[in-house]
């Protein structure tokens, strides 16, 4: 079985990224069988000044590859 493996979909604001990069590296993870997804409230992380994924990410990902 393995070790199931996480990630934290994210990039900090001095990045040369975007929210279409962050949807499609969840899309591409999540087809490959991503074991847990991190998320915060709203997508933003003001305490490390970064943005990630939220929870309507994680709800994004179950209704397409469910």
């Amino acid at each position: 079985m393995g070790l199931p493996i996480g990630c934290d979909v994210c990039y900090t604001n001095h990045a040369e990224a975007d929210q279409d990069d962050m949807d499609t590296l969840l899309t591409l993870l999540c087809a490959a069988g991503l074991t847990f997804l991190i998320g915060v409230p709203g997508a933003d992380d003001i305490m490390l000044n970064y943005q990630s994924t939220s929870f309507h990410d994680a709800l994004y990902a179950r209704r397409l590859l469910a």
